[in-house]
């Protein structure tokens, strides 16, 4: 049997594909074809089933062709197990030089297809989307010559040399996950032996030393028997199909770093002092400084890395820096179309003409560009990452989509434009995020997905790149090897309250001085303070009809966040989350007047249950009321609710 990696080396198919949905699809073999190996693997994940692939590898009348059936069962930021099927191709010539491939994409019937073909120094790839529609690009690599896909080189030199301990083995390949070329070596350790049906079996270990840090045990005629991938965690090993246990879920990892203190109002953070802690990642593939962020000391013991960073809120007025559009070839690769970048789209560019005009000022375009995003994308924890056209068509998405779209549109407009990943820090925890730099003369860091020109002192920079993919290297390396330690942090300072609030429960009464809010309820219920996933919680509990719940959640926001986005962007996660969701309305409404966006749904959990929220936003504070309770018994509470509403106040 051959080596077919498809899966085995990166059962994501790289981040591109990350959460993704895929349709499986059953290949036929023609009859110029021969199948040279047919092997299932079992994908594992802390030695949980997570996922399995049937991989062929056949000798065609060009050379050899190597498809790839996988099945992933994910968990989506808690949300209910989802199943994603691979299908993927890779066609080599006699040589095992690399010659096209062919990845095919499902989501909840929406498919997607990318094709690439490798011929005469270059590289064309084709994405279709959904909608049937074809994007093309075209790379041109500066070096030409041998070219292979990692599967393809490793079978050259397994059939063609044979694996000898000690040995080094280098090649330039194409990776078709991050459209990208490098430089891949790998050396064969040391020989050993695998159990595999009750049976010693003979194998050598092989360990990629670049670009990634992937183990291998593969037999001498090139059958591999087992790998593993330390930057997702992941390892794939060679079974017999009726071993494919039922799959558990492969937990998505968004970098969640538990914060070490609370601090209530993080967007009003203008400088700090923040410790990162991690384990494996190289220290040189970070990029801990922009215009806001510096390092100030770096150790390193055996296996630990800490960075000490100093962050300050840039606040300057970079209004007549450039003039675009900005064509000078040092920046071309922050102008370019990428993956999932395409600013050269007929749709964009007349897009950024629409809302930029005759504007050539770089900070204006930005500012103008940085609002239009945040007033017409909806915020929505999706799972997949969308392309540029795909953006426009949904008008939605996470961090990642409306970087994308900032990036898309900034270059269209002539300013190049990074995207960075990092970490945010929100109601008590740290979480994984993607934002932008533009270049004004250098490097200015701006936040799409939350309206920030001037983003806060709570958002850590990791890495930046041209690409989404070229962030993705430090982002799976530190699952579950990161620590943040918050040393020091400085607010801007508030106009002294005309009235002293202190938190606590008094009776009745319900007083936050941090969100500056109170809440009195009627007899009948009791207050319950709480803490969930770091987010402090007010519970309301009726004492007689444990079927009815209320909750308040004061959170934190930037300043001129819309309610009716945050509302709309809960509604399809609840409806993964809550079973026989059906939505009744959305509409808008007042608590002592303030503004509230309301949405109404119901959902089956033994019975069937209505829950109301009502969701208030004063400045930089959000105030979320959860009304919970089973429809035979909603009408006798109904009265109850809004006396609740009423008893609610924001002391200014």
């Amino acid at each position: 049997m051959k080596i077919n990696l498809l899966i085995k080396r990166n059962p994501l198919l790289k981040a591109t594909f990350l959460t993704f949905l895929l349709l499986l699809f059953i290949t036929n073999v023609n009859a110029t074809e021969t199948t040279l190996s047919e092997t299932w693997s079992l994908l594992e994940q802390e030695e949980k089933a997570i996922g399995f692939s049937f991989d062929r590898y056949l000798r065609t009348e060009e050379g050899y062709l190597y498809t790839s059936n996988g099945v992933l069962q994910l968990e989506i930021l808690g949300g209910p197990a989802q199943k994603m099927n691979i299908y993927a191709e890779l066609c080599v010539d006699e040589h095992y030089l690399a010659k096209a491939y062919k990845i095919i994409t499902d989501l909840g019937g929406k498919q997607n297809q990318i094709t690439g073909t490798l011929t005469d120094g270059q590289i064309t790839i084709v994405t279709t989307g959904p909608d049937g529609k074809d994007f093309q690009s075209v790379f041109q690599p500066e070096e030409t010559g041998s070219l292979y896909f990692k599967e393809s080189f490793l079978n050259y030199i397994a059939e063609t040399k044979g694996l000898l301990v000690g040995e080094k083995y280098t090649a330039k390949v194409w990776d078709y996950g991050s459209n990208s070329l490098s430089n891949f070596t790998f050396k064969v350790e040391e020989k050993a032996t695998y159990q595999y049906q009750g049976e010693a079996v003979a194998v050598f270990s092989l360990i990629e030393e670049e670009p990634g840090q992937t183990t291998w045990l593969v037999s001498a005629d090139g059958d591999v028997y087992y790998s593993y991938n330390p930057l997702q965690n992941l390892s794939a090993r060679k079974v017999e199909k009726e071993e494919i246990p039922e799959l558990s879920a492969l937990s998505l990892d968004v970098l969640l770093v538990p914060g070490n203190i609370r601090i209530t109002h993080p967007f009003r953070s203008l400088s700090s002092k923040i410790k990162v802690i991690w384990e494996d990642v190289d220290f040189a593939d970070f990029n801990f400084t922009d215009n806001r962020q510096r390092l100030l000391d770096h150790t390193i013991t055996a296996t630990t890395h800490e960075a000490l960073l100093e962050i300050s809120k840039d606040q300057r007025d970079f209004s007549g820096r450039v003039t675009l559009p900005l064509t000078e070839s040092k920046f071309a690769p922050y102008l370019a179309d990428t993956r999932f970048i395409a600013p050269s789209l007929p749709e964009v560019k007349e897009l950024v003409k629409t809302i930029c005009g005759e504007e050539i000022d770089g900070w204006l375009v930005t500012q103008k560009i940085l609002s239009w995003l945040y007033q017409n994308i909806q915020p929505e924890m999706i799972p997949q990452t969308l392309t540029t056209k795909e953006i426009l068509v949904e008008r939605k998405g996470k961090c990642a989509e409306y970087a994308i779209l900032f990036t898309a549109m900034s270059r269209a407009a002539g300013l190049p434009t990074k995207i960075a990943l990092g970490e945010r820090y929100q109601d008590g925890v740290w979480v994984g995020h993607l934002w932008n730099e533009v270049w004004l003369g250098e490097w200015v860091a701006v936040d799409p997905s939350h309206n920030q020109l001037a983003p806060d002192a709570l958002l850590l920079k990791f890495v930046d790149s041209p690409e989404v993919m070229g962030t993705q290297k430090v982002r799976m390396g530190l699952i579950g090897k990161l620590g943040i330690i918050i040393e020091d942090v400085s607010l801007a300072e508030e106009e002294k309250p005309a009235v002293t609030l202190h938190t606590g429960i008094q009776g009745q009464t319900y007083t936050n001085a941090d969100y500056r809010c109170r809440l009195t309820i009627p007899k009948g219920y009791q207050l319950i303070e709480t803490e969930e996933q770091g987010m402090l919680m007010l519970a309301v509990v009726n004492t007689t009809g444990p079927e009815t719940q209320i909750v308040l959640l004061p959170f934190s926001v930037p300043e001129g966040t819309i309610g009716a986005q945050i509302l709309s962007s809960r509604i399809p996660v609840l409806g993964q989350v809550l079973p026989g969701f059906i939505l009744i309305s959305q509409e808008s409404g007042e608590i002592n007047d303030y503004p509230a966006a309301i949405g109404t749904w119901t959902y089956e959990h033994g019975k069937t249950f209505k829950q109301q929220n009502w969701i208030i936003i004063n400045n930089d504070c959000g105030y979320l009321f959860v009304f919970n309770s089973s429809t035979e018994v909603w009408n006798n509470y109904e009265s109850d609710f809004a006396a609740i509403r009423e008893g609610f106040e924001i002391v200014d």
